[in-house]
């Protein structure tokens, strides 16, 4: 299964491969910058992945999602996360394999197949 999860995971380690200095700042240090904005929108286009892909699996399962905003709030919390993570670790290996557990641990039941 390719879900737009692990599509989103291995996007953002190549970002990381590629831009490691500048994914810091924009995720930990944009906050009254001219990026801010970009993280802003990177958070609203997760958010809008979860409520078109994400949450329809969840129904799936029987969980019913009342309320939009909770799209919002796992896609922010998400961010913080990867946030945490670039923060403390400067090794490159080890910074790609904490994203894809990160990833697979924060989003597992989305990445199990819903029957």
């Amino acid at each position: 299964m390719n879900s737009f999860i692990q599509v989103f995971e291995r996007f953002l380690v190549n970002v990381y491969q590629i831009h490691g200095i500048e994914l810091a700042i924009l995720f930990g240090g944009s906050k009254g910058s001219s990026l801010e904005q970009a993280k802003k929108n990177i958070i609203l286009l997760i958010a809008q992945r979860l409520r078109q892909e994400a949450f329809p699996r969840i129904v799936k399962k029987g969980i019913i999602v009342q309320d939009d905003y909770l799209s919002l709030v796992i896609a922010t919390s998400f961010i913080e996360g990867i946030t945490l993570i670039l923060a403390k670790y400067k090794d490159r290996e080890k910074t790609e394999s904490l994203f894809t557990q990160f990833t697979y641990i924060y989003f597992k039941d989305l990445l199990i197949n819903p029957n």
